[in-house]
């Protein structure tokens, strides 16, 4: 491995010690890097970047990613050298924030095999017999014109600067005599644009020859007016490092100014420096007014935002009790308003309003431990009712008989009339709803009073006929009603009446209470009726005329 480092600084630069491409080599990787001048002390960082390159195995984006990060962090944790002058001072620090900023073209010797990464507009060349063979990363000074990526400092503070579009991998198969060129934009320029005078660089042996021959070209425009560096590596197994680079006494010299009278001179020097001094003063006022004015715009951004969201959900309220009072009652007449749970009363009940449905919730069980498994509410199960051939048997009350048509006819005339009755209740029960919803504090007997024609009231049925000495169970009164026993629990709720939890028997005052709910009157008789006689009868008449006919 055998390396030719070629280099000199821009003539504005004065001295070697300001140039801002910078080179690296170690073991097998070697590279080179071109610092900015739009950056802040962009010279230093492309050094820790090419440091960093050579030392660290990098095969892929996420390590030169890590190598990128761990460079920029070290570059930001270097204080800005004080001139003395706050003015300048100030400038120094503000331009430290946009950043050093920096290009890289490096490479990694494995054996015959070589690893190139590329980031920015710096080059490789592939000599053979003193030929090129290969260009990387572009194939025209164009393409090189139109590149524009740069490694920031600031990927530290935001990964979002770093480029992989701007970053190349590329293989290279070497044979013993090639030669790998690489070199910064200005002079890489001059490469593509003259394929033939690359194998030149090869001849210069002395800093002086080459001196002269890059003056030449920058005044003929050949060649940019930038720093320039070339690193050569040739593959010829030996090992050796050789620098044409400026001395460490060359200077270039200082921009002649025009001589004039000393006091003259004098003034001018001291006018100048005072104008300088002025406008680095006017930029630094001018820069503080910009960065108030930031602040000023990113508070009125947060401030309209904030007024934007109160004006819409304003907007929002606004709408929605419009829309509220739209849909509300009219009250300006002096009513009251109809209250939630609660329908205006009406002086004549429609057909069509009637609705008996119950309340579930009114009736807890605290007082009335009501269950729908019947068989746990009721020890007396719907089996305990049977029909023994033509005979209807009650638990307790021994065994009546009576004729099959008799008992046939007289249920059916009791459904009839129970189911009558039913739809009357259904009737007056919403009647009494709709007065109780609009605050009425009359019962249902005042709307009757008031309001005849629009009550249908109920058929007086004849009395139900049960013997006192034979109890009565829930289920048994609910088949003797006819009517669910779901349906009496939810009756007997609404119209507040109790039944004792752990008691199977019904006394005679809730059968009273219950069968009154259908508008029905019960008489309860002694034993010395016959054994048929204890069958529940509804109507005595009715029940010897349907036997006279069988």
């Amino acid at each position: 491995m055998s390396f030719k480092v070629i280099s000199i600084h821009k003539e504005e630069s004065l001295s070697y010690d300001k140039i801002q491409d910078k080179y690296s080599i170690s073991n097998k990787r070697f590279c080179v890097s071109d610092g900015t001048t739009q950056g802040y002390d962009s010279g230093k960082f492309a050094e820790l970047l090419s440091d960093n390159f050579t030392n660290n195995n990098v095969v892929n984006r996420d390590d030169f990613f890590e190598i990128s990060l761990k460079t920029s962090k070290n570059f930001n944790n270097r204080k800005v050298k004080e001139s003395g002058n706050k003015a300048i001072d100030k400038l120094r620090e503000d331009k430290k924030k946009k950043g050093g900023s920096s290009t890289l073209i490096g490479c990694n010797l494995d054996g015959d095999d070589l690893h190139v990464l590329s980031y920015g507009d710096s080059m490789l060349f592939h000599l053979r017999d003193g030929k090129v063979i290969e260009k990387y990363p572009f194939d025209d000074s164009k393409q090189l014109d139109e590149s524009s990526f740069f490694i920031n400092s600031n990927i530290e503070y935001d990964s979002e600067l770093f480029n992989d579009d701007a970053l190349g991998f590329h293989k290279i198969n070497l044979k013993k005599g090639d030669q790998i060129i690489l070199s910064t934009d200005a002079i890489s320029k001059y490469f593509l644009n003259n394929n033939n005078e690359i194998n030149k660089f090869n001849e210069f042996n002395s800093f002086e020859t080459f001196k002269d021959f890059i003056l030449i070209n920058w005044k003929q425009g050949n060649i940019e007016r930038d720093d320039i560096t070339i690193l050569i590596y040739e593959h010829d197994g030996s090992s050796s490092v050789t620098k044409i680079i400026p001395p460490d006494d060359f200077k270039f010299k200082e921009p002649e100014t025009p001589k004039l009278n000393a006091t003259i001179d004098k003034n001018l020097k001291s006018l100048n420096r005072e104008k300088n001094d002025d406008l680095i003063n006017q930029l630094v006022e001018k820069d503080e007014e910009i960065f108030y004015l930031r602040d000023v715009n990113k508070n009125l951004k947060l401030y309209l935002s904030i007024s934007l969201i109160s004006l819409f959900i304003f907007v929002a309220f606004v709408g929605f009790m419009i829309f509220e009072s739209d849909n509300s009652p009219n009250i300006s007449d002096g009513s009251s308003p109809i209250k939630i749970d609660t329908i205006p009363p009406v002086p004549v009940v429609p057909d069509d309003t009637i609705n008996n449905e119950p309340d579930p919730n009114r009736f807890d069980d605290i007082t009335m431990n009501y269950e729908l498994d019947e068989s746990q509410e009721n020890p007396v199960s719907s089996d305990e009712i049977m029909y023994d051939n033509d005979a209807l048997v009650l638990p307790d009350s021994g065994n009546s008989t009576s004729p099959q048509n008799r008992e046939n006819d007289v249920t059916q005339e009791n459904n009839d009339v129970t189911q009558e009755n039913n739809d009357v209740t259904q009737e007056n029960n919403d009647v009494t709803q709709e007065n109780n919803n609009n605050d009425y504090s009359n019962n249902l007997d005042d709307i009757i009073s008031k309001n005849p024609d629009s009550i249908t009231k109920p058929k007086q049925l004849p009395p139900i006929q049960i013997s006192a000495s034979t109890p009565i169970t829930f289920k048994q009164l609910s088949d003797i009603l006819t009517t669910d026993t779901n349906d009496l629990k939810r009756m007997c709720k609404e119209n507040n009446i109790y039944i004792e939890r752990n008691r199977s028997e019904l006394d005679q005052e809730t059968i009273k209470s219950i069968v009154k709910l259908f508008n029905r009157e019960v008489i309860f008789h002694s034993d010395q009726t016959s054994n048929e006689e204890q069958v529940i009868e509804k109507d005595t008449t009715n029940i010897d005329s349907l036997v006279n006919k069988n």
